[in-house]
């Protein structure tokens, strides 16, 4: 339907002929919706027939400041393509999960989002942990971590203190390159 693409959101919209650029982002089912903001996508995952909800979606996302859900194949790609990436590898954290932990830190870390998004770091999280663990070794879960530059850095101190974990991401040290000249 098309009718919501009438409404004045403040949004710009672009339609995207075939299907390689969604396969980059784990996308399989077309027509899908996907939402940027500062280079990182949100995927719309309803149905796109139900207008009021895309509509309160697209919403949300525009005026809200939350800390964008990713899948795995999208970090893969940001991690290149933005200088600063803080993940949140949170596994399944939803209801029926029981995992309430992850949706506090979340909660904690959006209290910080703005301060991180001042200094260019795109602050994201993820249930999937498959590259956590195979990859950079994750061994506990929930974890935060930066990307710089694609060269991965872990948080080891507490999740539940925005504070403190506002003051690690921003540290000099921990936002420091290895192998860059300043």
């Amino acid at each position: 339907s098309s009718e919501w693409l009438c409404l004045n959101l403040d949004v710009p919209l672009l339609h995207v002929i075939g299907a390689e650029a969604p396969k980059k982002l784990g996308i399989d089912s077309l027509p899908s919706l996907i939402y940027y903001e500062r280079e990182v996508p949100a995927i719309f995952e309803g149905d796109l027939d139900v207008t009021d909800t895309v509509l309160d979606w697209l919403m949300d996302h525009r005026t809200a400041d939350t800390i964008e859900e990713i899948t795995e194949e999208v970090l893969l790609k940001i991690i290149y393509d933005i200088e600063y990436v803080a993940v949140l590898f949170t596994g399944p954290c939803d209801e029926a999960a029981k995992n309430t932990e992850c949706e506090e830190i979340i909660e904690e870390l959006e209290t910080v989002d703005d301060e991180v998004d001042k200094y260019g770091i795109a602050l994201v999280t993820t249930e999937d942990i498959k590259y956590a663990g195979n990859t950079l070794e994750v061994r506990k879960f929930p974890a935060l971590g930066i990307f710089r530059n694609g060269q991965f850095l872990l948080f080891d101190g507490n999740l539940h203190d925005p504070e403190a974990t506002l003051s690690w991401l921003l540290d000099e040290e921990t936002l420091e390159i290895p192998g860059e000249i300043d």
